[in-house]
């Protein structure tokens, strides 16, 4: 037959256990002057049981194409990373809980023109239910003083709406199928919406997802010819918010604000001179680009984590051992 269904399912027993102490370290805003220090012990234990479902359908009834579509669903449980964090601006929710939701996709692939045309286009959609995530809140501590804090919860239920397509051209095998030589140009695009839904604060619903660019796209080409070969890629991200409340301005720690949007290029060549001897060589960001990627909560940060300028290398690689065949 042209259908093909895949049913699964998945269960998961999962145990979470922690003991130790950490060192929380008060010091005058001003001076620097350490003011206290103390020494609190910490210890829990937590158990899931998780059962999950997902379905796949295929169609291939024609050469060259295939139709698909599947639904799952989706668990993702609380790490380390999201419960203890070494930054004295960002707060941690006492009450935080795994994230749960659902993920559906569809699309079509194959190849056309004597196989030289590939293409991958899909759409999906994922839906979260009490993700994970950061905004700015004012709390009161135990002396009563209020100050604005990162603080990371449960946010909000969030829905990812998106488009993502792939299509790569071969020039050589277009004229001729059986071509060794190879000159191909590729694009790959992603289109997505991350808004949050469901929020019990008026700053965050309706918001973009932090982390989560509207536009990604990749294009370039790659030529191989006999012993020769090159690579040229370009990337566009587009700008991206680090928090729930989408905040512009960097924090005075520089953990939140705006990522702006960035363009990188890259480039690799190589020549194979023999069987014993290649060259390899490349230029990465060669528009020497100022941009970074994230925004790191602690160590390395906290802040901004800048990328590489232009940068250049080169390669000599001998292989030894290379002789007649007996």
């Amino acid at each position: 037959g042209c259908w093909y269904l895949t049913p699964g399912a998945r269960y998961e027993y999962i145990n979470t256990q922690n003991s130790g102490y950490y060192t929380e370290i008060m010091r005058h805003p001003l001076t620097n002057e350490l003011l206290n220090r103390s020494r609190i012990e910490d210890g829990n234990s937590r158990t899931r049981n998780i059962f999950l479902l997902g379905l796949g359908a295929l169609w291939r009834c024609k050469a060259g194409l295939e139709v698909y579509a599947n639904a799952s669903q989706n668990y993702r449980a609380m790490n380390f990373s999201d419960l203890y964090v070494s930054n004295p601006n960002l707060v941690i929710a006492p009450n935080m809980q795994d994230e749960t939701g659902f993920t559906i996709d569809a699309g079509i692939k194959g190849k056309a023109l004597r196989e030289a045309f590939a293409f991958d286009a899909g759409i999906f959609m994922m839906q979260y239910q009490n993700r994970i995530g950061e905004m700015l809140t004012t709390i009161t501590d135990k002396e009563g003083v209020k100050s604005i804090v990162n603080y990371r919860n449960n946010i909000a239920n969030a829905r990812f709406v998106g488009i993502e397509v792939f299509e790569e051209f071969d020039f050589f095998k277009w004229r001729k199928k059986s071509s060794t030589s190879q000159f191909s140009w590729f694009n790959n695009i992603a289109l997505v919406s991350a808004k949050y839904t469901n929020s019990e604060s008026s700053a965050v619903s309706g918001n973009l997802v932090e982390n989560v660019p509207t536009i990604n796209y990749k294009t370039g080409f790659a030529l191989k010819v006999k012993r020769f070969g090159a690579s040229l890629q370009a990337n566009y991200v587009s700008q991206q918010f680090t928090d729930a409340t989408n905040s512009v301005e960097p924090s005075g720690d520089a953990v939140i604000g705006q990522i702006p949007a960035y363009f990188v290029g890259d480039f690799s060549g190589r020549y194979d001179v023999s069987e014993l001897f290649k060259i390899e060589l490349g230029v990465n960001n060669f528009t020497n680009s100022n941009y970074y990627t994230r925004r790191a909560v602690s160590y390395p940060g906290p802040g901004i984590l800048p990328s590489d300028g232009i940068n250049a290398y080169i390669t000599l690689q001998f292989q030894l051992g290379v002789g007649k065949k007996k």
